[in-house]
């Protein structure tokens, strides 16, 4: 029996481990209620570039439409100009005429001796022929 009572003795006077002074406790409360605060923090910080980034891309996203709206606009100008009437306005304007007829000149052929002989071609009507001549120099 003196074993039990020296051993009971012997644990009162030594502060039991499991049990924690206020002070501890304060700590540990204000340790827990700090790490919450900074995970509450962290998620905030990651939710809000998040939307930032969202926004951004809807932004972009529109400025991606509206630049394609453009784009097709832009084409269908561009080929109204070049279609067959606008261009003929144009060259009226700048004094151009449609064609009334067409003259081909003569051109060489080769034959298999290497030699060059004019083309049978139709003659060129000899009224139209002066002008041509008139108008051509040879330098």
């Amino acid at each position: 029996m003196i074993h039990r009572s020296s051993m009971s003795a012997l644990q009162s006077g030594v502060p039991n481990r499991t049990t924690r002074t206020r002070p501890q406790q304060a700590l540990l409360t204000i340790l827990l209620i700090t790490g919450v605060v900074l995970v509450l923090c962290l998620y905030l910080l990651q939710t809000t570039q998040t939307t930032v980034k969202t926004v951004t891309i809807e932004n972009l996203q529109t400025e991606y439409a509206r630049l394609q709206r453009q784009n097709s606009n832009l084409l269908a100008i561009y080929a109204h100009d070049q279609s067959m009437s606008q261009m003929m306005e144009r060259a009226e304007l700048a004094g151009f005429e449609p064609v009334q007829s067409v003259y081909f000149l003569p051109a060489e052929e080769s034959t298999a001796q290497g030699e060059r002989t004019a083309a049978a071609v139709p003659a060129i009507p000899t009224d139209r022929t002066s002008n041509l001549s008139s108008s051509l120099s040879i330098r």
